[in-house]
């Protein structure tokens, strides 16, 4: 009654090409990885690139508001200037009118 256990025999592979399967996963387990935190660095700087060019674009976009600003500002006191201008003029007028009648 000797029969052979389950499991237990010539389809057992050998210890050593058990090994050696066992460090060749382990080297493909190891690119894979490298290769993962590669692509994972490359997002990265893609993102920080993307990152920069926002962050210039948004002090490209203040640059021209604070500029839009500093015009509007002076263009109303031009205007406002102009305005004095007329105004005194119109009361010298009406002054020498005044004084001439």
């Amino acid at each position: 009654m000797a029969g052979s256990i389950s499991g237990v025999g010539a389809q057992q592979a050998s210890l050593a090409q058990s090994l050696q399967s066992n460090n060749v996963d382990q080297q493909d387990r190891a690119a894979r990885n490298g290769e993962d935190q590669q692509k994972a660095a490359e997002q990265g700087s893609k993102v920080q690139a993307r990152g920069a060019a926002a962050s210039q674009a948004d002090e490209i976009e203040a640059a021209r508001n604070k500029r839009k600003d500093e015009d509007d500002k002076t263009q109303n006191r031009t205007q406002q200037a102009a305005s004095n201008s007329n105004q005194n003029t119109t009361q010298r007028r009406g002054s020498l009118v005044d004084v001439v009648v």
